[in-house]
């Protein structure tokens, strides 16, 4: 048995239940998106922003477990150093295939005339 004390009296148990159990969904939804999302604070005071600021980690959060589900199981590297790696190339392409190319060799100099030789006598 659950005890709810309230100074309500114009609503029903039910209904005050109800409010309860709403406020609590509310409470997960906070709870995970710090955990998830990395949210430490809002940048903006509008409605509009912060619900900006929320899709936009939802999108980035969805993005890497997609991420994680498909190419992270598929890869014998760990899913922490994949997402270290993604994080640092985020705005540069990189390889994802472990398949890594050696660097080209620098061209070798040849000389079209020998060097001058000093000569002893």
């Amino acid at each position: 048995p659950l005890s709810l004390v309230t100074n309500d009296f114009q609503r029903s148990a039910q209904e005050i239940a109800q409010l309860y159990k709403q406020r609590w969904n509310i409470e997960l939804f906070f709870k995970n998106i710090k955990q998830n999302l990395k949210i430490k604070t809002f940048w903006g005071r509008s409605e509009n922003a912060v619900k900006i600021q929320i899709y936009v980690a939802l999108i980035a959060f969805l993005l890497l477990k997609l991420f994680k589900e498909t190419y992270a199981k598929a890869s014998k590297i760990s899913v922490k150093l994949l997402l270290s790696r993604l994080k640092v190339a985020l705005l540069a392409p990189f390889n994802l295939t472990n398949k890594t190319k050696p660097p080209p060799k620098p061209p070798q100099y040849q000389y079209t005339k020998p060097q001058m030789e000093l000569k002893w006598i």
